[in-house]
């Protein structure tokens, strides 16, 4: 390619984090989190994203999810309001936890369904 020549790709625009499914069975460290809802066709759908010590692709550092599962993990939404569970609550105080979203398989009937849940220590990030 010229000089003159360039890609359409090399002009993707790209938000500042990643789809926490994008990165599925991976560990990861949360440091912190925010509120982040999802609008679509005005309707609008509870949603986080975390902060991560871990970089993922393009360097992003942060994983977002509007899974409810995982969402209420760290807020509910009770009578217009914001609670802030205690997982939430410890994270904002600055302890980082290492987590990893997996599929889940429901006990009886129903859909499989994504959840975060505790990860194995990786040797030397733990003490």
């Amino acid at each position: 390619m010229s000089e003159q020549t360039k890609r359409i790709s090399d002009y993707k625009e790209t938000g500042d984090s990643l789809n926490l499914k994008t990165i599925d069975g991976q560990n990861f460290t949360i440091v912190d989190w925010e509120k982040s809802d999802f609008e679509k066709d005005g309707k609008s759908t509870n949603g986080i994203k975390f902060t991560t010590e871990e970089k993922f692709d393009n360097g992003l550092q942060k994983l977002h999810t509007t899974r409810q599962v995982i969402v209420q993990k760290f807020y509910k939404v009770k009578d217009g309001k914001v609670e802030v569970t205690k997982l939430g609550e410890a994270v904002k105080s600055g302890i980082k936890f290492q987590a990893k979203c997996v599929s889940v398989k429901p006990k009886g009937s129903g859909n499989d369904y994504f959840d975060l849940i505790d990860a194995e220590p990786q040797k030397g990030t733990l003490d």
